[in-house]
């Protein structure tokens, strides 16, 4: 896993976000996981669709594009598929309902930065 910043302008919205680089990491993602801290989010990069199978919870998904871009926002439910979205690059998965709390919508710019 790599370390990464998600920001929206100035503003740093996940305090441990990561990206998932190998194979391995990227077939697992949150497969394991039973909660989810606020502040934590999980990155993958050339993802034009995710899936929760294996998954013990649901996860909000946000969907973006390779200039950051947000394109998609939803909620996915254990063992369910994601929608495949064009122009969609980055998928980042987060605590279902955190994308609500933070105020992350559709035609908003992020970024993904190296930490």
């Amino acid at each position: 896993m790599r370390k990464v910043k998600v920001m929206r302008g100035f503003t740093e919205l996940f305090g441990e976000a990561e990206e998932a680089v190998g194979f391995f990491e990227r077939l697992r993602g949150l497969t394991k996981a039973t909660e989810l801290a606020d502040g934590y989010c999980l990155a993958f990069a050339r993802c034009p669709r995710i899936h929760c199978h294996g998954m013990r919870i649901p996860i909000d998904v946000i969907t973006l594009t390779d200039t950051g871009l947000v394109i998609d926002v939803r909620t996915v439910e254990p063992g369910k598929l994601g929608p495949k979205l064009g122009g969609a690059y980055w998928a980042l998965e987060c605590r279902a309902g955190r994308a609500a709390e933070l105020g992350i919508e559709k035609r908003q710019n992020l970024q993904i930065q190296p930490r």
